[in-house]
């Protein structure tokens, strides 16, 4: 189960999610994350809240840095949860150091 939070600001857009990012809410997540696209700002990622992470939600969170990479958009993730740090670790992914 996840929840998502958006919230718009002088910064960008954030959203937040909660819960579990896995293969069962994975394409529910990217169909809500993709309307952002059409807002032309700055996407902050919340994924401090994330209780559980599995390959498929690491794949979402590469997908929407490439979907915002294509059209020049810029992407920060602001915190991450020890599900989500874990994961980058063990698949030796240093994303979002650079700006895209």
């Amino acid at each position: 189960m996840y929840k998502l939070e958006y919230k718009k600001l002088k910064k960008g857009n954030r959203i937040k999610i909660e819960g579990e990012l896995s293969i069962y809410s994975v394409k529910s997540i990217y169909e809500e994350i993709k309307i952002s696209l059409s807002y032309k700002n700055k996407l902050l990622l919340d994924l401090y809240h994330i209780t559980e992470m599995d390959s498929a939600g690491l794949q979402l969170i590469l997908l929407i840095q490439r979907e915002f990479k294509k059209y020049n958009m810029p992407i920060e993730i602001e915190k991450q949860s020890s599900a989500v740090s874990d994961l980058f670790k063990l698949f030796n992914i240093k994303l979002f150091k650079e700006n895209f």
